[in-house]
């Protein structure tokens, strides 16, 4: 009898923690905004809203390990989930406090030691600001721009991209898995079609 309690009781768990985790899931992502530091306090957009780090506010581990070695700043954006028990889970940062389409990459192994980053004219491909770093920008074909990174990184930067102007159309990024020299930025609308817009990135690696 009783290990057949404790049989119902291990398996009301796993239901519980499998219908918690389908509700955590099926959540909307949320952007918020870094406004202030020690500890991390973010507003979410377009609600006045502010949640706190070690509060309200939960960070996993990989964007904690770049606030310890690169450093989130006031006006980044961190990509945020509502979890079962009330708190935000913050899994993304963007770079920039811009809440019109993101594209993040989980962050790479070992030390984020150093950051690339500028602003593209993306009917050209032109370099509209170098930002930090030494890259360049191919346009290949309308919304598909081929950044490269000199020198290369050591292993597979982050890359994160948005929008510094509102596109013609409702569009978001894609992009290739980066190489440690260069990635792929797509631009594509609600009918996965390519178009131009000008975007920001942002990449961080060893």
């Amino acid at each position: 009898m009783s290990t057949r309690r404790g049989r119902v009781r291990l398996e009301g768990a796993l239901q519980e923690l499998l219908e918690r985790s389908a509700e955590f899931h099926g959540q909307a992502r949320r952007y918020a905004e870094v406004v202030a530091l020690d500890p991390i306090t973010v507003e979410l957009h377009g609600s006045g809203i502010e949640l706190t780090d070690g509060e309200e506010l939960v960070l996993d581990q990989d964007l904690r390990r770049y606030d310890e070695e690169v450093g989130v700043e006031e006006g980044d954006t961190l990509v945020v989930t509502p979890m079962p028990d009330g708190k935000f889970l913050a899994d993304a940062l963007i770079g920039e406090s811009d809440d019109v389409g993101a594209l993040s990459a989980s962050l790479p192994p070992g030390n984020a030691n150093r950051i690339v980053r500028g602003r593209i004219v993306g009917s050209t491909g032109a370099v509209a600001a170098v930002g930090t770093g030494d890259w360049s920008v191919v346009r290949n074909s309308a919304g598909v721009y081929t950044i490269t990174f000199d020198p290369a990184f050591g292993g597979e930067p982050t890359v994160t991209c948005t929008f510094t102007a509102p596109p013609t159309a409702a569009a978001v990024f894609q992009a290739d898995v980066p190489a440690a020299g260069s990635v792929v930025v797509r631009v594509l609308d609600g009918a996965a079609a390519a178009l131009d817009s000008n975007f920001s990135f942002m990449a961080v690696g060893a």
